[in-house]
């Protein structure tokens, strides 16, 4: 088989597909070349997923042949701005050239009977939803910072869809985020496959995206491109950050004076404190927002930002609030130490013993609440739009931040515990 093609179309398709290369052994190192009626296909896989594209090319001959990808990419890295490459593979070796350089390559090629399978047809699975690609690409990159980065807890380790909601938590925040048109999508994508994922939806650009089910597996198609999941075994918990009974009520301040303010702060920090224990306080403070914190002098530091009133840039009152889908009987716990941080603060699977909420003061307009720095942060980094409403609610010593933010009729919504020290 001889494929006459150029750097750039190789790279483009590189792209697609280089997410599902890994260093577990050669099959996973190497990319399949196959051809497919009159199109050549490039594969892909890291065993727990693979993706795969169609080649640009002209293309004579027969005979399938994988190369490593890191080889070929260091050859096309070389050879510059050339306008034309070819790949002749013959006798269990694939032999490059590209035009005007006086150079012949000699690349070995893995047995193709050592590769695994891939779907050869999508025929007995479902489409559950459809959006273009940089859609979900969106949604991912912003639920990515919520999900639990380990395998100690599978049921954590993973983005799920469910009801029309795509879930996602750390044990400490929880992300969700209503996508119009997924009410029947059912997708899980495990924290190791997410940004694997997203850089095939990157690559996609604003192209149709088809999310087809089955049994065993997901695909995520696009014309030409393809990205397969097998089924992941575990389950989001019932979480329910929307307590029926809570009274919220909304601090509104601009993005960009909380985020110039946390960085002003940090200046003064104890930098022997990581940045998962440092917490912030916010009061309110003269009609303003006063955020502070514990600096290096032994005294609070603060900086002072502007408090809007509530009918001003925030929600509309009658805007429908999504909630997740969860068991009522579950909530996101807050913790009930005075002194300690979010970190301590924990989703927990099990049902809040009643003792929580016994003495708290449910009284008053919210004056104060406590939060991890970095959290806070990272909520500011992924909001999209120049003022943010802070939903405060009561819950024990502590209560629950919720931040809600849209893009057309999706509504992202980010939930943190706070902790009252007063």
């Amino acid at each position: 088989m001889i494929i006459t093609t150029t750097p750039n179309d190789l790279n483009t398709a590189f792209k697609t597909i280089s997410g599902t290369i890994a260093s577990i052994d050669e099959t996973t190192q190497n990319i399949l070349f196959k051809k497919e009626g009159s199109s050549v296909v490039l594969t892909t896989t890291n065993y727990t997923s693979f993706s795969k594209t169609t080649l640009k090319c002209s293309c004579e001959g027969d005979g399938d042949f994988a190369i490593e990808y890191k080889r070929l990419s260091m050859w096309l890295k070389a050879i510059g701005k050339t306008t034309e490459v070819t790949l002749t593979y013959k006798d269990g070796s694939v032999v490059a050239k590209s035009k005007g350089s006086k150079s012949k390559l000699m690349f070995p090629s893995l047995d193709t009977e050592k590769l695994p399978e891939t779907p050869k047809s999508l025929d007995d699975e479902s489409e559950t939803a459809k959006c273009s690609a940089d859609r979900l690409y969106n949604a991912l990159k912003y639920l990515k910072s919520s999900v639990y980065k380990d395998d100690t807890r599978p049921n954590l380790s993973l983005v799920e869809c469910r009801n029309g909601s795509l879930l996602a938590s750390d044990s400490i925040s929880m992300s969700t985020l209503f996508l119009d048109g997924f009410e029947n999508c059912t997708l899980k994508v495990q924290a190791q496959e997410i940004g694997n994922l997203i850089s095939f939806l990157g690559s996609q650009g604003d192209e149709e995206l088809s999310i087809r089910e089955g049994d065993s597996a997901i695909h995520f198609v696009t014309k030409g491109a393809e990205f397969g999941l097998n089924r992941y075994n575990f389950a989001f918990p019932d979480f329910n950050p929307e307590n029926t009974e809570a009274s919220w009520e909304t601090w509104s301040v601009n993005v960009d004076e909380a985020k110039t303010a946390l960085a002003m702060l940090s200046a003064t920090s104890d930098f022997d404190i990581g940045a998962d224990k440092l917490v912030v306080d916010l009061k309110k403070h003269n009609g303003l927002v006063r955020i502070e914190t514990l600096g290096m002098s032994g005294e609070k530091d603060y900086v002072d930002i502007t408090l809007y009133s509530n009918d001003e840039d925030s929600n509309d009152e009658d805007s429908e609030v999504e909630e997740a889908p969860v068991d009522e009987d579950s909530e996101v716990e807050d913790s009930n130490d005075e002194d300690s941080d979010d970190e301590d603060s924990e989703v927990e699977d099990s049902e809040v013993e009643d003792s929580e909420v016994e003495g708290s003061d449910d009284e008053g307009a919210i004056e104060v609440f406590s939060v991890s720095h970095k959290r806070f942060l990272d909520i500011l980094n992924r909001h999209l739009s120049d003022h943010i409403e802070l939903d405060l609610a009561r819950k024990g010593r502590g209560g629950m931040l919720r931040v809600q933010t849209s893009s057309g009729k999706d509504l992202y919504s980010t939930y943190l515990a706070w902790v009252f020290r007063g």
